[in-house]
């Protein structure tokens, strides 16, 4: 696995971002997604937390 590296926020650590998947059928739920790069999270491991937004209202019946 390559590291995902931001060397102004990582201090060359190598901090690494870990994949969301969603289905063909679920991607048009995505409304918006956030990869966490607080010091807290810098601290706290060596991947970034991240999530995503859905709003299922945007799914079809």
């Amino acid at each position: 696995m390559t590291p995902t590296v931001q060397p102004d926020v990582d201090n060359r650590q190598g901090a690494r971002i870990d994949h969301i998947l969603v289905s063909p059928d679920l991607a048009p739920a995505v409304t918006s997604y956030r990869v966490d790069d607080s010091e807290e999270g810098n601290r706290a491991s060596d991947h970034r937390a991240e999530w995503a937004v859905l709003d299922l209202a945007l799914l079809p019946a």
